[in-house]
């Protein structure tokens, strides 16, 4: 539902930081926004899948205490791919390209997505700040990392 408003944000980010708008486009938005159920649609069958991998270790005696930690880190993980994905989807990259990127910056997904996680104990305030903080700080980030226009599949 704040898709919308966070693709915004990150758009809106990424045009103050570079100086240049960019331009609306009805079939733009279509594509993108089949490609952002399709991505988030995939993310929640593998993060579903490892919860229930964790739900089953955590029968393990010793690893069974570790389990919340990991399933926190698997949440952050996802919450960092999703803030991270707006500004991919922005240069056009492909489902591919932003699962292998993500891949090779697991670090900064999961540090993003830990402080998204950490501003949701903040009651109230922090369940508006913090998937704005995190969208901007993802763009913020990659736009340092000088993105690379993507292709399509």
């Amino acid at each position: 539902m704040g898709s919308p408003l966070f693709a915004y944000l990150s758009e809106k980010t990424e045009s103050i930081m570079q100086g240049k708008d960019f331009p609306f486009s009805a079939s733009q938005l279509l594509k993108d926004l089949v490609r952002g159920i399709r991505l988030s649609l995939r993310n929640l069958v593998y993060q579903t899948a490892l919860m229930l991998i964790l739900a089953i270790l955590a029968f393990v005696p010793i690893l069974g205490w570790l389990t919340p930690l990991i399933a926190m880190l698997i949440e952050c993980y996802y919450f960092g791919f999703s803030m991270m994905d707006y500004s991919f989807e922005r240069h056009r990259w492909s489902m591919r390209q932003s699962i292998a990127y993500i891949r090779h910056h697991k670090g900064m997904a999961m540090g993003n997505g830990i402080v998204f996680y950490l501003f949701l104990f903040i009651p109230v305030l922090g369940w508006l700040l913090a998937p704005c903080y995190a969208v901007i700080a993802a763009t913020i980030h990659l736009q340092q990392q000088r993105l690379p226009m993507g292709t399509e599949d």
